[in-house]
Order: structure tokens, then C-alpha cells, then sequence
């Protein structure tokens, strides 16, 4: 994208800030484009030019590119350069824009942020702009970026003479001309891409005459720039590698490099694009059949295609989409190397064969297919083609610009204001701790008790637990409950706090919100603090005294479940036909907030139970019997501080409870997190003194508090246990059935009743994502289409 001086046209930028705000511009800003794009672009620039770079990029390398200031003078200063912005030569429209000394003779531009976002120079009526064609673009920002950013760099990769993401890797030499690469190490590579753009770069296997159903060598006389690239692979240009001087060999262009670029972060690659990956993974040769693989830009990777549902139609769009002919055949692959080990994310591809693209076809994507890496599809097709999915536009990179808006030369000043605290408080908030720790924390409440919860987990969890208000009489009433909060009894220090009717005979405490953050019960000299020793979450667990009831050697003792060590682990006695158990006796009361449990060899049916430290009761915390998962996090509800914890494996998981045939179960790692810090009173003036803040509060509104959100979300709980129940039964079923399930001879589509169940369980997670850590469902889902495609694969080579 090429920037100019120009009449007041179009051009839209944000500025934002880097460091503090001033009654004007930022001391130092960005200047984010506004112009459609898929990143957001910012303008970047350094001796070679002036020119639009997605802004996350140029921040992550930290260079300075994209930072500006505007000097008192009106200079456009460039922070990295400390070089000047101004027009090349004169100021005439269409003028291209470039870094100058700020000591220039005869001066640099002077320029003004207006009200309306443009930026105009001082005294003229020009404004900076963009020379482009106007109206649609082609392939968006996206290759306009990678283009952009290649000529710069002085590197290109070129198929067929054409801009693409594979193909020939060329570096342009004193002269001006580009020229090929005769040779270079794998390393060289990854830096080219990245220079290019891309996340990664890989080195072609084959010579360059074997590729794009052609030749991807330098034309005959064309110029060779270096040889022998090598690259240590940390650099951020080729031009930082070592490389020695060409020989005759070199001209023939026979050994000219050729590589792949991968993962852009801008996109290089369009949705529903194609390509023919061969046995070696690179693209396939001319008339070889190849793994059809397409671009899915939702998930910015490529998915291969399952034989399943796979049609003639199909395989003759396919190939035409890829510029070939028409389909020579196609297969399912046999061998591990052809079919790749990433399982298709595309399944039932049935096209007509009128169709342009394969994105017009029927189709199964995503969580709808089940196949097995072993199920990918082969496709041969006619003549010639191009079987690595570069784009096909063959338009000159100055001229690939996206235009959408018609009033894009604002520049705006954007400063983010954080508003002084109001005089009184809010009709709902948050109480949120200024206590030192990992998450932002919040008061939170039930007839449990009183503690501090994580804000985004309390807020997400839609409960109301985490609200409050301040009635007029200056009580702190809980939004959930309608319940007050007030000390357990007496008002000494030390003496934790609770929720109790706002009604209580004897009344209730009333608060007052200091200035200083402090949260003052009216008419003593008592604060809200905390009891404990700091805000982080200390395992219990690493200093219980562990016991089980069966272990099968003294190297695999009790004790190495809780040690902290990863290479270490209890397990069980081989066969047990009883149930085992595994006892932590903690020695003192704790308050467990989650309970995480790794298991080294899985129990499918296991149960947790808590010993209350008032009673030594035995309460269930937990129980199943189709445990899927070798890592299982039990959250636990804020209840009776416990004295012991109790795991009981009732039996050993088909698979993941193996070893050599015979069964056991083994533990890791368990965890029990603890919450040390417990809200009560204390004086203020001591509380004041606190070294991690825990007697300050911040209240923050909330708009108001619907008790039926909280309803509703606690009606999809049981639909969501009993899916996960459900689907974790049958994965375990399938799990028993996997040894022999190689023996069997499917007579038709694979088919497997699991699917509909992870479709179920599927639709309730999305309901519940935004609203709980959802991790264990997800990791439920995994161990169910990691069995299924197992099943699957078994069944497809039997």
C-alpha cells in the first residue's frame, strides 16, 4: 500500500496511545489505518519506505516501527529513527511519503491531527492518503501485507512468476533485479517466511523442475543471487545469514531452493483453497495422487478430506478448482506416510461436478466428522495443475489494495479514560479485594460463608454471589440472598464475617465506604481485612500425611502422589479385585476451593469423599463410574472447613488403566487448592498497614442484577451432567471394546451411536462456554473423538 500527500480524500486512522495522555497528541501513538482490513493495520516506517503493517505484528517485534510522537513543531517524528515524516520532494498530490532527516535542508513537513481524523499538512491543503485503485479489492489485506512487507525486505517467493506462498525463494541483488537461491540449509527457510510474514517456512525435498506440474527454477539466464544460504534460524532477515559467492554449477538454476510458507498471521490463504500433499508432505508431483487437504479460514489450517462420502463429482471439482483438467481417480490412502496423521475435519463432500468450488458442495465439517486419519482420501488428477493452493490472482502488488469505505482519510485521537470514583456508591458492585494476587478477586457470599472468589469466574457463573448493594441505612446486602453481612457475633478483631437476616434480632452491621478504600462498620474503629497469610492458593495436599490401601512397590509409594515431582507416581498392585483407596490426612481444618486429580493409570469408576473437621463425617464430594479423562478438576462449593480427603478407585479404565494386559490404577499428582485468606474484622488503623492491600475494596457497578440468567444457566447443569454421563459411559464401552474391535468387517459406513451423543453434549457446552470453565467438558470431548477416530482407524485398515 503505497501512502502520499493528497487532496482531503480518504483515509481513516486511529491514534492510539503508548504512554500517558496530553491535552493533545500522545507523547508517543500509534497511527492504526482504519481502512477494512483482516488485522488492523498501523502505519510503520524505516529508511526503505513508509508503509501499513498489521498493528499486533509490529508491536510483537518490538522495533519501534509503529511509533510515532508529534513534536511541538508539528514534525511527525518516527520513534525508532527519530526521522522525520514527509513527502518526497515536492508536495504535489500523489507524492509518495518516506522517513527524512528532521535537519533537512529546506525543512520537513509540518502536520495537524484535525477534529475530523484527517492529517493534514501545515499550511496546504493536503492530507495524507493512499494511491490505489478504488472499489473491491482483491484477496483483501491479506496478501497486500505479505507483498508489501516482501518488497521491502528484498525477498520474494514467486510460482510460475507469479506472487505465492510456495514456490521459488528469490533475493534481490545490488542491482535491483531478483535472483534464485542456489542451495541452503533448512533454517534458511523459516527466517525467508518469517520475513515474508508467515509464522513458519519449510525447505522443499525435491529439486525445483519437479513442482507445480512444472518448473519452478529460475528461467534460463535469469539471475542466481547467492549460494549455500545458511541460516542459525533466530535471525529476522536473510540478509543476517551467511551465504558464499555463485558458481557456474549455480547458473544452471538446477539446484535452485524452493520453499513453503505456512500459518500467516495475515492470511495468506483463502478459504476453501486446495492442495495435494504427497507421501513426503510437500506438494505432490505431476501425476502422483496426493492427500486432498483444504483450507479452512475459520480455523486458519488445513484439514484433509475424508474418503467417506466422497464422490466422482467431487474429485472432478476438486481437480478442476486446482486448474487441472479433470480427476484421474481417487482412494483411500493405505500407508501412514500417505495418509498423514491429522484426522479430516471434512467429510461427505458430494458435489455434482457443475460446481466451481468445493465450497458450493455438501459437505461435513468440524465436530460432524469422525474419520481417522486412515480414512483421508487420495485423488489423482489429469494434465497439468497446480496442486499447492497459490493464490490465483495475478494482480502487481501496488495494485492490490481493499476498499470498502469512501471517507477513509480521518485521523482520530483515541484516549482511554478511567473515571474517578462517584460520591456514592452504585445501586449494585462489585466489591473487588486490591489483595496481591493471581486473579482479580471479589467478596463474594452464601450461607456457607463469606470469601474472596475470582471476579470473572463469580461473574460468569451468573449466581449473584459476587453482588452487592448498599441499603440506606447502611447495610451491605447481598443481591443473591436479600441476606446482610455481618460479623459471626461480637465485633472483635479477628472475628470472621457472615450473612445473616437483614431482620436479625439485635440488628445487623452497618458500613460505610471509605475514602481510602477501606470498608469502615459505622460507629467502631473496625475495617473489613482478611485472615491468612497471602492471597495465592496453596496446595494442601504437598504436606498431608498419605496412606493407601494397596501399592505395588516401595518405588511407587503413597507419598509420591502428593511429592510435586512429575516423573513420579503411587500405583496400585496389579489386578486388585477389590476397591482401592488413597487417604491425605491434613493435620488441621482447611477450606478446599478445587481438588485436581492426575491420574497415572485411570480408574473409570472412582469416588472422593471429604472428612469433616468438626465431625470427621465422611461426605461425598464426588462419585462416577464411566471415568474418560486421566485429568479430573472437582470444584468445591464453599462449605465446612475438612480434615482429610478420601479417593476410592472402584475399577481400573479399560485403556488408560492398563499396563501390559493387566489392570491397575496409579496416581500422578493430586492437588488440593486451598483458600488461605477468610474476610473478618480488624482494626483500621492496623489493616491500614497491611503489606498486599486486603483491606482495600473497589467497588465497580453493575448494572443490575437478573436472579433468572442465574435460573436459567442452573437449569442446563443437569442436561450437561447427564450428557457428559452419557457420553463418558460409552466412550468407556468403546474403550472395553478396542482389542477386538480390529477383527471386525464393517459392511458399509462406519457408524458409531457415540457421534450423536458428543453432538449433544456439544450443543449443551456451547450454552454453557461463556458462563464455566468448561475445560473437562472439552477434554471429555477430546478422549471421545480421540476413541471414535481409534475405532475408526482399526476398523478402516482391518
Amino acid at each position: 500500500m503505497l501512502f502520499s500527500v493528497g487532496a482531503l480524500s480518504s483515509l481513516l486512522a486511529v491514534a492510539r496511545h503508548v504512554s500517558a495522555a496530553t491535552a493533545a497528541a500522545p507523547a508517543h501513538f500509534l497511527m492504526i489505518s482504519g481502512v477494512t482490513a483482516v488485522d488492523e493495520t498501523c502505519l510503520a516506517g524505516s529508511a526503505a519506505g513508509v508503509w501499513l503493517e498489521s498493528c499486533e505484528k509490529a508491536v510483537a517485534g518490538m522495533s519501534g516501527e509503529e511509533i510515532w510522537s508529534l513534536a511541538t513543531d508539528g514534525t511527525l517524528v518516527h520513534a525508532r529513527s527519530k526521522t522525520c515524516l514527509s513527502p518526497q520532494g515536492t508536495s504535489a498530490a500523489g507524492v509518495p511519503l518516506a522517513l527524512v532527516s528532521c535537519d533537512a535542508a529546506g525543512g520537513v513537513a509540518k502536520w495537524e491531527l484535525q477534529g475530523n481524523g484527517q492529517v493534514k499538512m501545515a499550511q496546504s491543503n493536503m492530507c495524507i492518503s493512499q494511491v490505489g485503485p478504488s472499489g473491491a479489492a482483491v484477496n483483501a489485506a491479506a496478501s497486500a501485507s505479505v507483498l508489501n512487507r516482501a518488497a521491502r525486505a528484498n525477498v520474494r517467493i514467486t510460482a510460475e512468476g507469479h506472487p505465492a506462498s510456495s514456490g521459488l525463494l528469490e533475493i534481490q541483488t545490488s542491482s535491483g533485479s531478483y535472483g534464485s537461491v542456489c542451495g541452503m540449509n533448512a533454517e534458511a527457510a523459516s527466517v525467508a517466511c518469517r520475513q515474508l510474514g508467515f509464522e513458519f517456512g519449510v525447505q522443499s525435498p525435491s529439486p525445483c523442475g519437479q513442482y507445480g506440474g512444472g518448473s519452478w527454477c529460475g528461467a534460463a539466464g535469469s539471475p542466481v543471487a547467492v549460494k549455500s544460504l545458511k541460516c542459525l534460524g533466530t535471525e529476522m532477515s536473510v540478509d543476517e545469514c551467511s551465504s558464499e559467492a555463485v558458481d557456474d554449477a549455480c547458473l544452471s538454476h538446477g539446484s535452485d531452493a524452493v520453499i513453503f510458507c505456512g500459518a500467516s498471521s495475515v492470511g495468506a490463504f483463502r478459504d476453501g483453497e486446495l492442495r495435494l500433499v504427497g507421501s513426503t508432505g510437500a506438494p505432490a508431483l505431476p501425476k502422483e495422487a496426493g492427500r486432498l487437504e483444504v483450507f479452512l479460514a475459520a480455523a486458519q489450517a488445513w484439514a484433509p478430506v475424508c474418503k467417506l462420502g466422497f464422490t466422482s463429482g467431487s474429485a472432478s471439482v476438486a481437480c478442476k478448482q486446482m486448474g487441472y483438467p479433470g480427476a484421474a481417480g481417487f482412494a483411500g490412502c493405505r500407508s501412514q506416510e500417505a495418509c498423514g496423521g491429522v484426522a479430516p475435519q471434512l467429510a461427505d463432500l458430494a458435489c455434482s461436478g457443475s460446481e466451481t468450488s468445493v465450497l458450493q458442495c455438501p459437505m461435513s465439517t468440524g465436530d460432524d466428522v469422525f474419520c481417522a486419519p486412515e480414512e483421508s482420501v487420495l485423488l489423482s488428477c489429469a494434465g497439468q495443475g497446480d496442486p499447492i493452493g497459490k493464490p490465483t490472482e495475478r494482480t502487481e502488488a501496488t495494485n492490490i489494495v481493499r476498499r470498502s469505505r469512501t471517507a477513509d482519510d480521518m485521523l482520530v485521537l483515541s484516549v482511554r479514560h478511567v473515571s474517578a470514583a462517584t460520591a456514592a456508591a452504585p445501586a449494585h458492585f462489585l466489591m473487588i479485594s486490591g489483595v496481591t494476587a493471581v486473579d482479580e478477586t471479589c467478596l463474594a457470599g452464601s450461607a456457607a460463608g463469606v470469601w474472596l472468589e475470582s471476579c470473572e469466574k463469580a461473574v460468569a457463573g451468573m449466581s449473584g454471589e459476587e453482588i452487592w448493594s448498599l441499603a440506606t441505612d447502611g447495610t451491605l446486602v447481598h443481591a443473591r440472598s436479600k441476606t446482610c453481612l455481618s460479623p459471626q457475633g461480637t465485633s472483635a478483631a479477628g472475628v470472621p464475617l457472615a450473612l445473616v437476616s437483614c431482620d436479625a434480632a439485635g440488628g445487623v452491621a452497618k458500613w460505610e465506604l471509605q475514602g481510602n478504600g477501606q470498608v469502615k462498620m459505622a460507629q467502631s474503629n473496625m475495617c473489613i481485612s482478611q485472615v491468612g497469610p497471602s492471597g495465592a492458593a496453596v496446595n494442601a495436599a504437598a504436606s498431608a500425611s498419605v496412606s493407601a490401601s494397596s501399592t505395588l512397590d516401595p518405588s511407587h509409594g503413597a507419598a509420591l502422589a502428593v511429592d510435586g515431582v512429575a516423573s513420579t507416581y503411587w500405583v496400585s498392585k496389579l489386578d486388585e479385585a477389590d476397591a482401592v483407596s488413597l487417604l491425605l490426612d491434613f493435620g488441621e481444618p482447611v477450606h478446599g476451593s478445587v481438588l485436581e486429580l492426575d491420574f497415572e493409570f485411570a480408574p473409570s469408576a472412582f469416588s472422593v469423599q471429604a472428612a469433616e473437621a468438626s465431625s470427621e463425617n465422611w461426605l461425598q464430594l464426588f462419585a462416577t463410574d464411566s471415568n474418560a479423562l486421566k485429568h479430573v478438576k472437582i470444584p468445591l462449593a464453599p462449605a465446612k472447613p475438612m480434615s482429610a480427603v478420601r479417593l476410592i478407585m472402584k475399577e481400573a479404565h479399560p485403556t488408560l488403566g492398563t499396563m501390559n494386559g493387566r489392570k491397575l490404577v496409579g496416581v500422578r499428582s493430586i492437588r488440593l487448592l486451598t483458600r488461605l485468606l477468610q474476610p473478618a474484622l480488624e482494626p483500621c488503623a492496623v489493616a491500614a498497614k497491611s503489606h498486599d492491600a486486603r483491606d482495600k475494596f473497589f467497588t465497580v457497578a453493575v448494572s443490575g442484577f437478573d436472579p433468572q440468567a442465574g435460573a436459567a444457566l442452573a437449569a442446563e447443569m443437569p442436561a450437561l451432567e447427564s450428557a457428559d454421563a452419557a457420553l463418558s459411559s460409552i466412550v468407556v464401552e468403546l474403550a472395553k471394546a478396542l482389542p477386538a474391535i480390529s477383527s471386525c468387517k464393517p459392511g458399509g459406513p462406519i457408524s458409531l451411536r457415540a457421534n450423536a451423543t458428543i453432538q449433544s453434549t456439544q450443543r449443551r457446552r456451547e450454552v454453557l462456554d461463556m458462563a464455566l470453565d468448561v475445560g473437562q467438558e472439552a477434554a471429555l470431548l477430546e478422549e471421545a473423538r480421540g476413541t471414535i477416530v481409534a475405532a475408526r482407524g482399526l476398523l478402516a485398515s482391518s
